[in-house]
């Protein structure tokens, strides 16, 4: 089975965030997405033309995850990536899902609006998201989705929790 691209647009402020989430993903669909991830020093190598990369990524890319924070809301480029996603894909092509994350449906920018959000802090959401991406690679149990949700969840929940002031 061929492997599948995931683009994670994000603010580069909310990495931690994204590289908990690339685990869960990993782990859950043990190396059948490839992701991408500019803030993390493997997606874009030295000398790259990092614009260049990051369109055609985004465009080869069977999911998008726009993860929103209160970061990514005031971030340019994270809605660009979100514009460009919705002006060049088609609904068969590009699975684009809203990731919330400390924020609220209502804060998601209309570019996203009509795409269903998740919320990363929701057992059920994340179930959701995962169940999204089973559909395009379908080996994992379903059982097996809602538990690792349930374990993401919670220790993302564990984390908030620790990092407010």
């Amino acid at each position: 089975m061929k492997r599948q691209n995931v683009f994670f647009s994000h603010a580069t402020a909310d990495r931690e965030i994204v590289a908990r989430l690339e685990d869960l993903i990993e782990r859950v669909f043990q190396g059948h997405f490839v992701p991408f991830i500019s803030s993390n020093l493997t997606s874009i190598q030295a000398g790259d033309l990092w614009r260049a990369r990051i369109k055609t990524t985004l465009q080869n890319s069977r999911h998008v995850l726009i993860i929103i924070t209160s970061n990514s809301l005031s971030s340019s480029w994270v809605m660009y990536e979100a514009g460009a996603c919705w002006f060049t894909a088609g609904p068969e092509d590009q699975i684009l899902t809203p990731c919330l994350y400390g924020v609220t449906k209502k804060n998601i920018p209309s570019v996203l609006s009509e795409n269903t959000a998740v919320d990363l802090l929701e057992v059920d959401d994340v179930h959701k998201l995962l169940e999204t991406m089973r559909n395009t690679v379908p080996f994992v149990p379903s059982a097996v989705l809602l538990d690792a949700a349930q374990d993401y969840v919670k220790n993302e929940r564990q984390h908030v929790v620790t990092t407010q002031p």
